[in-house]
């Protein structure tokens, strides 16, 4: 969205309340395609509470972020501002679309999207290997006209609110360096998409969780002579 910055209003003394006061300083500030971190969002509003939450507010006005979770070049703590959304300072603004998510669009999400995070892959309740102490919690979320596969999508929590100072896991290049020519091809097509995208083993797996400890024991044990 083209922004005339020199007539917005200034973020630094307006009386306007927090989340619209984040939009001005996204716009005056980063601008479109511009990249900030959290800290220096928490400087510019020193001692306002929650002003993480304000600025993901946005997304439900068309704005759209990207973080280290949907966008790889980005540091951890990073993120991008995709896109300027609607004009939220502007006297009289309404947002046009209603973003509250159906309970059939939440089903239909998380059923194209197979019951798992589009970001990193876990599933309700598993444990990620990475940080054992937390488990997939999901979610269908506002994604924007840049969603992945549709305005909503399936996150996890981790995914939606990377936490500051994580690792950056720098090893990524050595990590996709072994992997065979058939999994480096997957790879390649997730990074493209952005996203991951499921393989019939992973919706095999989703569909075996649905299944009951006796149901699971009987499918082990037909495998068995397979494997």
């Amino acid at each position: 969205m083209m922004i005339d910055v020199m007539n917005l209003p200034d973020w630094k003394t307006s009386n306007a309340g927090t989340r619209i006061r984040a939009a001005l300083w996204l716009a005056s500030e980063i601008g479109e395609g511009g990249v900030f971190t959290k800290a220096r969002l928490r400087e510019a509003f020193p001692g306002v509470e929650q002003i993480d939450r304000r600025m993901r507010d946005l997304r439900k006005d068309d704005w759209v972020f990207s973080t280290y979770a949907q966008e790889r070049s980005l540091a951890v703590d990073e993120l991008r501002l995709v896109k300027i959304g609607g004009p939220v300072w502007e006297v009289g603004y309404r947002s046009t679309t209603t973003r509250t998510v159906s309970d059939r669009e939440r089903r239909d999400t998380l059923a194209r999207d197979n019951f798992a995070c589009v970001f990193c892959g876990i599933g309700a309740g598993q444990t990620y290997s990475a940080d054992p102490a937390h488990s997939g919690q999901l979610s269908v979320t506002w994604c924007g006209s840049a969603g992945p596969a549709g305005r909503y999508v399936t996150s996890c929590k981790l995914c939606r609110n990377p936490l500051d100072g994580a690792d950056s896991s720098n090893d990524a290049f050595d990590a996709a360096a072994r992997l065979d020519p058939a999994e480096s091809q997957v790879l390649a097509q997730w990074i493209a998409a952005g996203y991951r995208t499921p393989q019939k083993l992973d919706k095999a797996w989703t569909l075996v969780r649905l299944l009951s400890k006796a149901q699971r024991d009987d499918l082990l044990h037909r495998l068995e002579p397979i494997t």
